[in-house]
């Protein structure tokens, strides 16, 4: 084993976090952990996963649970992809596989859901395959031990990292090695003020010599974020609220409060409804709110309208079932204001 190998082991089996699925390394624990992981930090994810686990114990619990109810499990984690896929992916398993993950990262990357990363990780780890499992934590941690040119995100640095990582995987280990990568990245070589008098491979990291750590991995400019107005409208007739659910695009799967394209006053709103057919009993403003996707800022203005009778545009359920359904986090706020 070489030197770098044994002195970030030696650190990782000292300082790693005590995670559930480490603690427990059973196959579903870990491809669950592992597509949870995707784009979403530890602390976000963890209390998800400890109630996946408690709703949803074994891999066929997962393969054949209704979407309504997953969707739910899943809700306010984001990039809700992940969480049809978690579930095509356990069906997957369930029927090409026997309901037991695959040793090899090709197999592996037939499951739908898993990419190159996330099968080097579960192959490394469940089966101690020497393979590398290249995140954004590894990418950041070797693009400051060598200094490397390359921009992030983009083909080529993964490239380069891959294979620095691949030249100092030791075959004894490699599943704790890249787990070590991993946690190195979040605890210690951290985007934002790394802390380099603690780092176990500070030796070795050119970046660290050279008194530039913060300058690396090097970045394209991102593109700003779309900002989008809107107004959502939360409709009320006899303690019932109305809701769609999305079939297609942003929010699939999910439900959310009808709302229109751009920020409307009360007068206008009015005009809007009525024009709609909607016999109007009160409009209130509630308020203004705005989320974030990963691309994209929603800004809101919200408002409560009374009604005369229900529309058969919508689905319509008192605040009990409401507080049941998936509905986008994108309305946090009006889940707020209802009480939910």
């Amino acid at each position: 084993m070489n030197e770098f190998s044994e002195a970030l082991l030696a650190w990782y089996r000292q300082y790693h976090r005590r995670l559930p699925w480490r603690e427990n390394p059973d196959p579903y624990w870990i491809y669950l952990s592992e597509v949870m992981l995707q784009q979403t930090r530890m602390e976000s994810a963890l209390p998800y996963f400890e109630n996946f686990i408690r709703e949803l114990p074994t891999l066929e619990d997962l393969a054949s649970v209704d979407e309504e109810r997953l969707m739910k499990l899943w809700e306010g984690l984001g990039y809700y992809s992940r969480a049809r896929n978690l579930k095509k992916g356990a069906n997957y398993i369930v029927t090409e596989f026997g309901g037991c993950l695959p040793e090899e990262p090709k197999e592996l990357q037939k499951i739908p859901g898993i990419g190159p990363y996330s099968a080097g990780a579960i192959a490394s780890t469940l089966y101690q395959k020497p393979v590398c499992a290249i995140d954004g934590n590894v990418l950041r941690v070797f693009s400051r031990l060598y200094r490397l040119e390359h921009s992030l995100p983009g083909a080529a640095l993964t490239k380069a990292v891959r294979e620095k990582v691949l030249a100092l995987l030791p075959h004894e280990s490699p599943g704790d090695f890249n787990q070590a990568l991993m946690e190195l990245g979040a605890l210690i070589c951290k985007p934002n003020s790394p802390d380099c008098p603690s780092c176990p491979v500070r030796s070795f990291c050119l970046s660290a010599d050279a008194q530039d750590v913060s300058d690396f991995p090097r970045r394209k400019k991102k593109t700003p974020p779309k900002e989008e107005q809107h107004t959502v409208i939360m409709l009320e007739k006899d303690g019932e609220f109305a809701v769609e659910k999305k079939s297609t695009g942003l929010l699939r799967g999910l439900y959310r409060f009808p709302m229109t394209v751009g920020h409307l006053n009360s007068s206008e709103l009015q005009d809007l409804l009525e024009g709609k057919g909607f016999a109007i009993k009160e409009i209130h403003f509630i308020g203004e709110s705005s989320h974030a996707f990963s691309h994209r800022i929603w800004r809101m203005v919200l408002f409560h309208v009374l009604l005369e009778e229900k529309s058969h545009f919508y689905e319509w359920f008192e605040k009990k079932r409401l507080a049941e359904l998936p509905i986008a986090s994108a309305f946090r706020a009006v889940k707020q204001w209802l009480g939910l």
